[in-house]
């Protein structure tokens, strides 16, 4: 179980009246990663100038720390599957 996301698991756990082990078949949690520039060599991003020469974005550009743009950006998320309907009521209509 994540730390940073205990509440929304305790909450689940009473809603659904299960265990903490069975958890993660309602809540799910995952992370993604993005990095807006790459500074490595052979992976920066070129502008093609009138005079038909390349320049490096980060040299071309008004952004004076490119290191900021270079830098991996995580965005954590949870989701959790809601409680619509009761199992005895979906049974029953069977």
């Amino acid at each position: 179980m994540k730390k940073s996301f205990g509440i929304f698991y305790k909450k689940a756990i009473k809603l659904y009246n299960i265990s903490e082990n069975d958890i993660h078949y309602i809540v799910f949690t995952n992370s993604i990663k993005n990095n807006a520039y790459n500074d490595k060599p052979g992976q920066t991003i070129d502008i093609l100038k009138k005079n038909n020469k390349l320049k490096d974005i980060a040299l071309a550009s008004d952004i004076s720390n490119v290191a900021v743009l270079s830098q991996i950006h995580t965005k954590n998320f949870i989701y959790v599957i809601r409680k619509k309907f009761k199992i005895k009521k979906l049974i029953t209509h069977m």
